[in-house]
């Protein structure tokens, strides 16, 4: 039992060196790391991290994009560069929250970048189905290579298993900008989803079938589009009622958006 004991100390140390490393050099506050727990901080690395996954995947696709002359790889490249963008701007608005000493100037801060993500992401799935509908009403077939193509399901099944994980632990974190960076997880999700249907009809449809891969595009944009938009609205909604119920009551609560 001892030895457990120490071990656990042990364990508990590096994670707390860890904890005051990833702050010192992601915040550049290694008081921050105060009022952090492990499992936010392994939040933010998972932020940061996606952030590199998706504008590498956004590069990627440009690329390809302009091997094939295709005008769709390179609009879906372009909105996997804005969704990295986001989460850019939340791990800013991260870091500048953890110099707000008043604890209700920070929640408020934080709620603020909760709706403009909401925002954002109401603004990018207009910009989502203005680029989809030209590629649904073009003939799609195309023969992407199969590196492309592996590289797409990769990519839809990590964003998959984020998005599941984070709904898995939908109420165990009371930080709205994590909950922000949940919710454009989803939003990733079902965007891959979406360019690796629409790849997938492209490399194996059958011209004679144009019609009905029209069709399948226009279904599953169609389905994607509203989910995101429910999203979108869901945030600012849920912000602003936050905000007015701040207002009304002088403080801060911690129930509602903090439960991402």
């Amino acid at each position: 039992m001892a030895d457990l004991k120490r071990y656990k100390e042990r364990v508990t140390e590096y994670v707390n060196q860890g904890k005051r490393w990833f702050c010192k050099h992601v915040f550049k506050n290694p008081h921050a790391a105060d009022h952090l727990s492990v499992r936010e901080v392994g939040d933010y690395v998972s932020l940061t991290t996606g952030f590199g996954i998706n504008l590498f995947m956004s590069i990627l696709k440009m690329v390809f994009g302009v091997i094939y002359a295709s005008g769709w790889l390179i609009s879906i490249g372009i909105y996997y560069l804005l969704l990295s963008g986001i989460r850019f701007m939340l791990l800013f608005r991260e870091w500048r929250s953890t110099y707000k000493e008043n604890a209700t100037e920070h929640r408020i801060y934080d709620i603020k970048s909760y709706r403009f993500c909401g925002i954002l992401v109401f603004v990018l799935n207009w910009l989502l189905l203005g680029m989809g509908i030209p590629m649904i009403y073009q003939n799609p077939n195309r023969e992407y290579s199969n590196f492309l193509m592996v590289a797409l399901v990769i990519y839809a099944v990590y964003n998959l298993f984020v998005a599941i994980m984070n709904s898995i632990r939908f109420f165990k974190i009371h930080n709205p900008i994590l909950t922000a960076a949940k919710r454009v997880s989803l939003v990733t999700a079902l965007v891959s989803g979406f360019s690796l249907e629409s790849a997938w009809v492209a490399k194996y449809g059958v011209p004679k079938d144009f019609l009905l891969s029209r069709l399948v595009n226009s279904i599953t944009g169609s389905v994607v589009g509203f989910f995101i938009f429910v999203i979108a609205c869901s945030m600012i909604i849920q912000a602003n009622f936050e905000l007015r119920k701040m207002r009304k009551v002088g403080k801060r609560g911690d129930a509602g958006i903090g439960n991402g």
